[in-house]
């Protein structure tokens, strides 16, 4: 079974992934390979992966409405492994979000 989605959320261990196909089964295992755009200045496309258990689904109910599901993980990998100044950019973007949120 292959599928696509979109990360809704992502942490350390687990991530929870829109699709508009049905969700995979409920406590069998996936490969997660998510490909993220380069941070500001970066050259390369950060690829993060791991197994993991769905969780749960959540169907599509209705025409225009997205699925998803939730999995949990062991762990995540990034690829290529993380630099310094790698690190320093996801610090900085981090920072910015947390700004924004404390704004609204």
């Amino acid at each position: 079974m292959q599928g696509e989605g979109v990360p809704r959320d992502i942490g350390p261990f687990g991530a929870f992934v829109f699709t508009s196909t049905s969700p995979p089964p409920v406590k069998i295992t996936i490969h997660l390979e998510v490909l993220l755009p380069p941070l500001t200045g970066a050259k390369a496309t950060v690829r993060i992966k791991g197994e993991g258990r769905v969780l749960r689904g959540e169907p599509r109910l209705e025409k225009g409405v997205t699925g998803g599901f939730a999995v949990l993980s062991d762990g995540f990998n990034l690829y290529p492994p993380a630099t310094d100044e790698m690190k320093s950019e996801f610090n900085t973007v981090r920072k910015l979000l947390e700004s924004r949120r404390s704004h609204e």
